[in-house]
């Protein structure tokens, strides 16, 4: 499974963060892409719970769950947002407060693992 960290700024005072690494998969071939899984791990370090959606290229956003107040929580970017290499975007929407957070662009391949973390 291949890692991804990635620095990540938010607008309205949230910041997502992580560091950039990749590690090389034995694996070769596109069917063992297509089959791994891409996970969003989400460091919520605010009170309030979050909504936390995907923007891919094209298409309408994608809820990907909730990251509850003070935890970190594991979501899953559906295969239908990821073609390849993708760019996609995250919005951080908190539940009960307003002003959602549209993060910047980043480049998604199947397999990786994103680390957001929202800061109080």
């Amino acid at each position: 499974m291949r890692f991804k960290f990635l620095t990540l700024a938010l607008a309205l005072g949230l910041v997502l963060g992580g560091t950039a690494c990749k590690t090389m998969s034995n694996r070769g071939g596109a069917s063992a892409q297509a089959n791994e899984t891409t996970t969003l791990r989400v460091v919520n370090q605010r009170f309030l719970d979050m909504n936390v959606f995907v923007l891919p290229q094209t298409g309408a956003r994608l809820r990907l769950g909730t990251a509850t107040g003070n935890s970190t929580s594991t979501l899953v970017i559906p295969s239908s947002a990821i073609f390849g290499t993708s760019q996609l975007r995250f919005v951080a929407d908190p539940i009960g407060g307003p002003g959602a957070s549209l993060s910047q662009s980043i480049l998604v391949t199947p397999g990786d693992q994103v680390t957001l973390t929202i800061t109080p």
